[in-house]
């Protein structure tokens, strides 16, 4: 027997999701899978190899509560937020403790274009922003509409789009008043460019909506699926995923025809995409996907089979999810050796404590930097501390004590390996 959908003449399984309220939808599917869960746990307690990289395994941070949403600027932070008004911070190797900053709402959503300002959006139509030290009060930016999805380019700009066909606007100082753009279709969620001239929602019934300072649509793309998660990483760039297990791809100007990468009617529920060659999509029984700018791989379980709600990938490097029990995970893409082709400065007292930038290439979250004594990387070497992946050519961390004095080479180890002793590497300890 099946359930109804929203939409009239619409018939899915009684696992599937309906749309009010969230946790609700989430609980259904949660009680439908439990008594697969006790065959699965040997599996989730390892790591999981997926496309290209590595999924750890599940970290709870959020102990049988619904983690809503995730989203990493980089690899060394990422905000997360349940259906209780809180948010968990990452910090590049750990997550922190719950931190209320909405009362008891449902937080649907959150997007950090940077470690200094995110912004969150709720159930009651809600908005909170986090400056780089504290989040604000909420605000209501909507009445009593559900905010399904925020997208925020930059601390001046932010699309926030509602249960009600709606999309407000953040202007780095306050919001616009809603805007209808989508008839009282459900706009499911919302990705904007860095450069914040190019937006695409996506709603409950196939339609896509663009902006470009202005909106235009919605436009039919995927029938009467239901779109859960769109990602643009340009405007010329997009990628969707449904409720029916398929993936759509926008070229800037037109959108693919949907494409089975999961079977049907089993839910696909995020997207990210840093580039247009590289996307990571997650949703029911645990599973994930990446595309490599042609075509997607077969389902990776990196999760058990819990529902992946959200993932965030600011770079093919590193990608963080969650999902209903309160899981997050991270992903750290497979490479090849990194290298080390210079180090700012190259000398410091044997002491250590020498805040220090490494140049290289190959470098991923987790990276670990040690300092050798004349015998490699390891026997004897001196391990950097306050080690942060900037980027994937830039690292920074402070030198370890307790060194040699001398010149010695910088290693810098991921999980491709450790980078070759060079010239370009040294350290001296004085």
């Amino acid at each position: 027997m099946g359930t109804r959908s929203r939409r009239l003449g619409s018939w899915k399984p009684t696992a599937y999701k309906s749309h009010r309220p969230r946790p609700i939808r989430r609980l259904v599917y949660v009680l439908a899978s439990a008594a697969l869960l006790s065959a699965v746990l040997a599996v989730v307690g390892a790591t999981s190899a997926s496309a290209g990289g590595t999924w750890s395994s599940p970290k709870t941070i959020d102990d049988g509560f619904i983690l809503h949403g995730v989203s990493c600027p980089n690899g060394s932070f990422c905000i997360a937020v349940d259906q209780n008004g809180n948010a968990f911070t990452y910090n590049g190797s750990s997550w922190s403790s719950a931190s209320n900053i909405d009362g008891s709402n449902v937080l649907e959503s959150v997007s950090c274009p940077s470690a200094t300002f995110c912004a969150a959006v709720d159930q009651n139509g809600d908005a909170v922003t986090y400056k780089g030290s504290s989040w604000s009060s909420a605000s209501n930016i909507d009445g009593s509409n559900v905010l399904e999805s925020v997208s925020c380019p930059s601390a001046n700009f932010c699309i926030a789009v509602d249960g009600a066909g709606n999309a407000v606007i953040y202007n780095g100082s306050s919001w616009t008043e809603p805007t209808n753009i989508d008839g009282t279709n459900i706009l499911e969620s919302v990705s904007c460019t860095s450069s914040s001239d190019f937006c695409t929602a996506v709603d409950d019934f196939g339609n896509a909506v663009i902006y470009n300072d202005s909106w235009s649509g919605p436009t039919d793309i995927d029938g009467t699926n239901e779109l859960d998660s769109v990602s643009c990483p340009s405007a010329s760039f997009c990628a969707a995923v449904d409720d029916a297990g398929n993936a759509l791809t926008y070229n800037g100007s037109s959108w693919s025809s949907p494409t089975n990468i999961y079977g049907s009617y089993i839910i696909l529920d995020g997207v990210s995409c840093p580039s247009g060659s590289f996307c990571i999509a997650v949703g029911q029984n645990g599973n994930a996907f990446t595309y490599n700018g042609s075509s997607w791989s077969s389902a990776s379980n990196v999760d058990g089979s819990n529902f992946l709600e959200s993932v965030s990938c600011p770079s093919a490097s590193f990608c963080a999810a969650v999902d209903a029990a309160g899981n997050a995970f991270t992903y750290t893409a497979t490479s090849a050796n990194p290298t080390v082709t210079k180090v700012t400065p190259n000398t410091g007292s044997t002491s250590g404590g020498t805040a220090i930038a490494i140049t290289g290439t190959g470098f991923v979250a987790g990276a670990t930097v040690t300092i050798g004594q004349g015998s490699g990387a390891v026997t004897g070497a001196i391990a950097a501390t306050n080690v942060k992946v900037v980027s994937s050519t830039q690292i920074t961390a402070s030198t370890g004590g307790g060194a040699k004095a001398g010149s010695w080479s910088l290693f810098v180890t991921t999980p491709g390996g450790t980078s070759a002793a060079n010239s370009g590497d040294n350290f001296t300890y004085s």
